[in-house]
């Protein structure tokens, strides 16, 4: 029985939370040896199985600003965390987790794994040598997609797989649409461009009158969002509920899905909002994770990124054309047979 010990700054809302939740169940249930090692807060959103050995251990919760000395502390108590546990392999997916807890590993001889979870090419040239640095101590590297893999020099992409995010289990198929909300789910901050997508939503508008956005999530840009639909005279119809126990319900009954990021690794909601069989507009946005899925105008909309105009009529597309949608709905459920969790998850077991 292989121990693994994947360490995570918490479990919140998060696609990387969410995936590492899958992930370790998974293994729990494959008879390897799961400790989970969360060292910024204790909280965890996602549902763990009993056999995941799960740990808070306040790390990085006893600073609030970190400076060289605070950072060489840290990475001094996860040295001695993983001595503690004594796994076979370390796991590690945050860059912030991965740039602390792989030299620890490394120097102590541990197998680890990697994984790159968004745009390679977005960070600073001091962040991408030390980030590269830390690849180079890795045993193995999980990409989300080719265009990440291909970012990086040969040897890294030679001890690398690509293997795309898993859906969730049991999620609800569309019957047929109880309301006329285009929704959008995730973080609210700067990389989804939420106000792009109530731009375009300005420019929808005015001739359909019954439609709503509705943006579900939480983040730092909340009230510079609700300025924005006031100024664009929207404010009635572009909705923040916060985040949500039952989106996988909204999607079900949603008039459609937007997804307006800049960049992303592969974003699950979009993942989800597909498999569940919401008509799905999405930017073609770096890494490439919503064209490994859509196919424009077959299974759903990709728009260039930064786009407004090319979202305001993709939104009106599918409210016009009843039968285009039902079309995109009906193809886009096929995604279930590539991403089931026992499927992804089978091959990250095998890569181990």
């Amino acid at each position: 029985m292989q121990k693994v010990l994947i360490i995570v700054n918490d479990l919140k809302n998060g696609g990387v939370e969410r995936v590492l939740t899958v992930l370790s169940n998974h293994m729990a249930e494959k008879d390897f040896d799961v400790h989970m090692l969360a060292i910024a807060s204790p909280y965890v959103t996602y549902p763990l199985s009993g056999k995941v050995k799960y740990e808070y251990v306040p790390i990085m919760g006893i600073y609030k600003h970190v400076n060289l000395f605070k950072e060489f502390t840290i990475i001094w108590k996860i040295f001695k965390e993983i001595n503690r546990i004594d796994p076979e392999w370390v796991i590690g997916f945050d860059d912030s987790i991965i740039i602390r807890s792989i030299p620890s590993a490394w120097l102590q001889r541990r197998k680890i794994l990697v994984s790159e979870r968004i745009d390679p090419s977005i960070y600073s040239v001091p962040m991408k040598i030390v980030r590269q640095v830390a690849y180079d101590m890795a045993d193995r590297v999980v990409f989300q997609t080719e265009d990440a893999k291909k970012f990086f020099p040969k040897r890294t992409q030679k001890k690398s797989v690509v293997i795309p995010n898993p859906i969730s289990e049991n999620l609800p198929y569309r019957t047929e649409i109880t309301n006329k909300d285009i929704i959008m789910a995730g973080r609210l901050r700067a990389q989804k461009n939420v106000g792009l997508a109530i731009r375009a939503f300005a420019k929808f508008y005015p001739s359909h009158l019954d439609y709503r956005l509705v943006v579900y999530g939480e983040g730092e840009q909340l009230e510079e969002l609700k300025q924005l639909a006031a100024e664009k005279s929207v404010a009635e119809n572009v909705i923040f509920p916060g985040h949500v126990s039952d989106i996988h319900e909204r999607m079900r009954s949603c008039a459609a899905y937007l997804s307006t990021s800049d960049y992303e690794g592969i974003s699950n909601s979009m993942l989800e909002a597909l498999a569940i069989g919401a008509p799905s507009i999405c930017t073609d946005c770096p890494v490439g994770g919503a064209r490994m899925f859509i196919k424009n105008n077959e299974n759903g909309i990709l728009v260039p990124v930064g786009d407004e105009k090319a979202i305001s009529e993709a939104m009106a597309k599918i409210a016009d054309d009843e039968g285009y949608a039902k079309k995109l709905s009906s193809e886009s459920v096929k995604v279930r047979n590539l991403l089931s969790s026992e499927i992804i998850c089978s091959q990250w077991e095998k890569f181990l």
